[in-house]
């Protein structure tokens, strides 16, 4: 399964978007995703855009003060390759786009993530 939370949720309080009550059910929703026994990958998108998918590269990070841009098809295209990808199960991060080319290839980039049991996203 794939959760799409939020990009503000790593940066906890702080951050504006992050009602109380908003921030506690984004991290109650990722909680209950990763206590499922099933496989699962969460996608903290930053700011989405209507830019036709595709036009940038794309970046995976697990900093918690990930912030940027990505295209809404770009979001469903990395949900689409968490799917298929093995290399992405167990893992929490942040999607931005970059200048430069969209991916070739997804599972370098989700191999380069820690699993979740490893970080605390």
């Amino acid at each position: 399964m794939v959760l799409v939370s939020g990009f503000s949720v790593g940066h906890g309080p702080a951050h504006s978007l992050n009602t109380p009550a908003r921030l506690e059910d984004l991290l109650a929703a990722e909680q209950v995703v990763r206590s499922s026994g099933r496989w699962y990958t969460i996608v903290r998108p930053t700011w989405l855009t209507s830019d036709p998918p595709g036009r940038y590269a794309l970046t995976l990070t697990q900093d918690p003060c990930a912030d940027g841009m990505l295209p809404r098809a770009d979001l469903a295209r990395v949900c689409l390759a968490a799917i298929y990808e093995p290399e992405a199960r167990g893992k929490t991060f942040a999607a931005f786009a970059e200048p430069g080319s969209a991916p070739a290839q997804w599972m370098p980039m989700f191999a380069a993530l820690a699993p979740d049991h490893l970080v605390r996203p």
